[in-house]
């Protein structure tokens, strides 16, 4: 199936005659509705300096949950620092690719006939699913100037491995995130392209970034358009990224983090050694790898992701047998996970952020593989699922109506009140609980239902 290519077709034509149509600046417009299929939206949110009749680079943004006003909050800044028309699908969701691409062809329609994009700085982002969506997009297509991938990289079962694409792109990743992983990979895998690219590490779990680290990433992108002479250079703006860079490493350094720190020097020798002699920065970088401390720091770090690698091998392969049996238990889960969260709280930092990556991991494949692995044929597959993330995370409400639905569904009325009384005892606001009467239809009229919530 070819992916969004062909819109490009239309793009030159659709541009030319767009209209403003009276869009607000400077606002998140949290729905445009889609003309080609109507049950379709996007969020927008045009920079206080856009003009309709100039064209504008634009950033196309996938939330992995279709949360189209949450995908524009973290690219504000770089929208106001350098002009960039925000539009974030309201439909785009983690699944099939097919749909998103389907998705994707709309979106990118409806928004080169309605606003003025520059067509030489067109841009893709996202978050974890919408991120490996918006780097896909990029390798099907020669239309895209640069990725911003968050807490997502490249890995050897994607579906669309960069080649001989020449993107920029930027891996935004936690190094608590159940994905930091990938990087190592990823760094590996770009080197053998031409594919120009950084990698940004934070001190974050599986989550957006701030706007502060989105930033930084556009200002990098506004360095590539120096170079690739999408625009012309400003040299206050190149002194003021450059400070910036500078200042990030040198907090990195000041907090011990010194891996981040070395990747920081190191961007900066990569990227301003055609505009400014850095010798100084050279000292400092060298300095700093040769140093006892990142030495230390850099060999523990590759031990544990060498062990995170075991772990989870580990962890898959006891999920696929499990998976293949009528009934199953939970004895070897919970024995696992518990010993998982006590190393959690280590005082060892990259020790704990290695199990809180692993715990996540954890949870993310169980849940995932729940919801959209299409070779599940039974329901106590999807329950073994949904019970591990119980067990992983046993306050987060989402498993337990799963459970609730899926014991009423093979008769276990019993099993369901206990899931529920798991629920109430995890701490959620009653209230919450009572939004979801769709899923407790089934127990309304059973006593030990009604002692349950009156309790």
């Amino acid at each position: 199936m070819k992916l969004f290519v062909f819109v490009y077709l239309l793009l030159i034509h659709l541009s030319l005659n767009a209209q403003h149509n009276g869009l607000e600046k400077g606002v998140v417009i949290d729905t445009v509705w889609v003309d080609k299929n109507p049950g379709e939206s996007f969020s927008l949110y045009l920079p206080n300096q856009y003009e309709p009749e100039n064209a504008s680079p634009a950033i196309f943004i996938f939330e992995p949950m279709g949360r189209g006003k949450i995908g524009i909050q973290p690219f504000i800044s770089a929208a106001e620092q350098y002009g960039y028309i925000l539009i974030c699908s309201n439909d785009s969701k983690n699944g099939p690719y097919e749909l998103n691409f389907a998705v994707a062809n709309n979106l990118f329609s409806k928004a080169f006939s309605t606003l003025q994009i520059d067509q030489k700085r067109v841009y893709t982002a996202g978050f974890s699913g919408g991120g490996r969506l918006a780097s896909t997009l990029a390798v099907q297509s020669d239309k895209i100037q640069g990725v911003v991938s968050c807490g997502a990289g490249f890995n050897l079962k994607s579906r669309a491995l960069p080649s001989t694409q020449k993107f920029s792109y930027v891996s935004i990743m936690g190094d608590e995130d159940m994905n930091y992983h990938e990087l190592q990979f990823t760094e590996t895998y770009l080197k053998k392209t031409p594919i120009s690219f950084e990698l940004f590490t934070y001190d974050i779990n599986h989550r957006w970034p701030d706007q502060d680290q989105i930033l930084l990433a556009y200002d990098w992108l506004q360095l590539e358009a120096y170079k690739n002479q999408l625009i012309e250079k400003d040299s206050t703006v190149l002194r003021r990224i450059y400070a910036k860079f500078y200042k990030h490493a040198i907090a990195q350094q000041n907090n011990k983090q010194l891996i981040s720190a070395a990747e920081a020097y190191q961007r900066i020798l990569k990227n301003f050694g055609r505009h400014y002699h850095l010798d100084s920065i050279e000292k400092k970088y060298q300095s700093l790898r040769e140093s006892r401390q990142f030495k230390s720091q850099h060999k523990k770090n590759q031990d544990l992701l060498s062990a995170e690698e075991a772990l989870t091998d580990e962890f898959w392969l006891q999920f696929d047998k499990d998976l293949e049996k009528k009934n199953y238990s939970l004895n070897w889960w919970e024995n696992r996970i518990n010993k998982l969260k006590k190393k959690e709280v280590s005082d060892d930092l990259q020790e704990s952020k290695m199990y809180k990556r692993l715990l996540y991991k954890i949870f993310a494949h169980a849940i995932e593989t729940a919801r959209y692995d299409s070779t599940l044929t039974t329901i106590q597959q999807r329950m073994l699922c949904y019970d591990i993330c119980i067990l992983v995370y046993p306050t987060y409400p989402l498993p337990y109506y799963r459970q609730i639905q899926y014991s009423l569904a093979i008769g276990e009325k019993d099993k369901s009140l206990d899931y529920l009384e798991k629920l109430l005892a995890s701490g959620i606001d009653i209230k919450e609980v009572n939004l979801h009467e769709n899923v407790l239809e089934g127990l309304k009229d059973n006593e030990r239902f009604k002692d349950l919530m009156k309790e």
